[in-house]
């Protein structure tokens, strides 16, 4: 993980080295937890707490001792899993650098790296695997995401349209949290995914705000659909 933090620092040191000008951002993003470390976490979790710490990719505890294995679903966030639940709480907050080198015309290449904090926390009114009892799991992950992506802009109205296709690597340290009447399991673990992203922006030139939409196809979990508010800083 300490590779990680140290690949985003460095392109976090090459974008603040860049010009100070238009095409350099810092901006608040303001939106949802980053799920796509959500299912890796809970594996994770599920494999510690079967006594498989070694491989779990990271640390913790588990107050739940006896009980059967596959207490703990590890596939709940999977397209095709059949345990209801619903989320309570998705959120998350970070800082957004951006830059962007100019390709031709309207087309430029762009530059980022998103780092935040992010909570969620998911009921599941029927429990899960062989217990029945209503459950709660909570996600709280620290994310840092390097990002490149090739962007075109249009003027749409008084706004400027951005859409763009790129790649990004996201580093997560998530802490979970597995409870209900009969569990108490706490564990962290870290992860690195790859990721495919198609979006688009909306922003309002004047002010600079804009709300971003993106699909993300993470190497190892579903497609995601993610939406967030950005907020310039320093203009």
């Amino acid at each position: 993980m300490r590779d990680a933090w140290g690949v985003g620092l460095v392109c976090a040191l090459g974008l603040a080295g860049c010009d100070a000008s238009d095409a350099t951002r810092l901006a608040l993003v303001a939106g949802h937890d980053a799920g796509g470390a959500q299912s890796h976490a809970l594996q994770a979790t599920a494999a510690a707490f079967v006594g498989d710490g070694s491989r779990a990719g990271g640390t913790g505890r588990a107050q739940a001792a006896g009980l059967p294995f596959g207490s703990i679903d590890p596939d709940l966030f999977a397209p095709d899993s059949d345990t209801p639940y619903r989320a309570t709480l998705d959120r998350g907050l970070g800082l957004r650098l951006s830059h962007r080198v100019p390709l031709g015309g309207a087309t430029a290449l762009e530059a980022s790296v998103l780092g935040g904090v992010g909570q969620s926390r998911y009921h599941l009114p029927r429990g899960m695997g062989a217990l029945v009892d209503p459950a709660e799991i909570r996600f709280t992950s620290v994310t840092l995401a390097p990002e490149i992506a090739v962007v075109q802009q249009v003027r749409l109205g008084p706004y400027d349209l951005s859409a763009q296709a790129g790649v990004g690597q996201q580093f997560s340290r998530t802490r979970t949290s597995v409870q209900s009447a009969l569990l108490d399991v706490h564990h962290r673990s870290d992860a690195s995914l790859a990721y495919l992203t198609l979006g688009l922006a909306l922003t309002e030139p004047e002010s600079g705000v804009s709300v971003a939409l993106d699909v993300r196809a993470p190497d190892s979990d579903q497609i995601r659909l993610r939406s967030e508010l950005r907020l310039p800083l320093g203009r």
